[in-house]
């Protein structure tokens, strides 16, 4: 993508050439959607509300436990034009953990955000707001119990949760 250069046609051969690539090659297409949204459209199209629909498309459709989609969720935290818009992805990525704990397993898509957020004096009720949804999810009985007794790294399901969800 770097070596294709900004002209509008090259733009948009690249943006032809991921989107492909993406549908033919699904096991890479956080990755190649990181790319498309945060290279293509954001920096050489100047599209930042297109770049977040596509990442934001992509976090709630594929729901995987990809480094890049935790990345791509980062960004799309960081990248929000308004406190009313990254309230809206919080809450969503915050039900999307709730939804699927064990096919996203470890991957944090909302703790990664806080740092830069932090750091913004003008975003920290952004920041404030991003930790209460994390303390909710830490709080939630179900997920603290899925994450308690989890084996690191594992992909299988754990019986010991399995029968601790399953008791009266």
């Amino acid at each position: 993508v770097a070596l294709s250069g900004a002209e509008p046609a090259k733009v948009a051969e690249t943006e032809r050439l991921l989107l492909d690539a993406i549908q033919q090659c699904p096991r890479r297409a956080d990755y190649l959607t990181y790319v498309l949204a945060t290279e293509v459209y954001d920096t050489r199209m100047k599209d930042r509300a297109r770049a977040r629909q596509v990442i934001r498309a992509r976090l709630l459709s594929a729901k995987s436990d990809d480094p890049y989609a935790v990345l791509s969720a980062v960004w799309l935290l960081q990248t929000a034009p308004d406190e009313a818009e990254f309230r809206a992805d919080v809450d969503r990525l915050a039900a999307l953990r709730r939804e699927v704990p064990d096919k996203l397993g470890r991957r944090d898509y909302l703790g990664g955000a806080l740092s830069g957020l932090r750091r913004d004096r003008k975003l920290r009720d952004w920041a404030g707001y991003l930790e209460e949804a994390i303390q909710k999810l830490q709080a939630d009985p179900v997920l603290s119990l899925w994450f308690s007794q989890r084996s690191c790294g594992g992909k299988e399901p754990d019986e010991a949760v399995w029968a601790k969800l399953l008791e009266p």
